[in-house]
């Protein structure tokens, strides 16, 4: 998919992710750490961001809804990340539109995810909403939940 951004952004794998996840999500911590539960499930897809022929950003959406509750159009967005070199390119915001697209065409109605709280602004900035008090995930850091009603 062709973006006016200067990434392509088209489906990868799984395995084509592990190495932005590992690099940028889990510095210095095996690859098996970087598989996700729900990464093979059938209405999961994982996106990458190409600048200039390289991956510089990915982002995985999963059919779930936060925990507790049962909201069949929630979907979450979790594993996004930007290489540091690519940053503040718009690579985040167009890997954001073509997952967005993604759970709209299949009749999602909300996207959440787990924020980390330095990224809290740029997801604010791109629409979503914070919806919960900070909260830590041990060995990876603080996080907000943060959520982007769909049309």
């Amino acid at each position: 998919m062709r973006m006016t951004s200067p990434a392509t952004v088209r489906i990868i794998t799984a395995q084509e992710a592990i190495p932005i996840r590992q690099v940028m999500l889990r510095p210095g911590r095996p690859a098996g750490e970087c598989v996700f539960a729900h990464d093979n499930d059938p209405d999961t897809r994982h996106f990458g961001a190409f600048a200039g022929g390289i991956m510089a950003g990915i982002a995985s959406v999963y059919h779930l809804a936060p925990p507790g509750a049962s909201d069949a159009g929630a979907w979450q967005l979790r594993g996004m990340a930007v290489l540091e070199t690519a940053q503040r390119r718009g690579i985040g915001a167009a890997l954001l539109l073509a997952c967005r697209a993604h759970v709209v065409e299949r009749g999602g109605t909300r996207l959440w995810c787990n924020a980390r709280t330095g990224a809290v602004p740029f997801y604010a900035k791109h629409g979503f909403e914070v919806t919960g008090k900070e909260f830590i995930i041990p060995d990876v850091g603080s996080h907000h939940v943060m959520q982007w009603q769909l049309p």
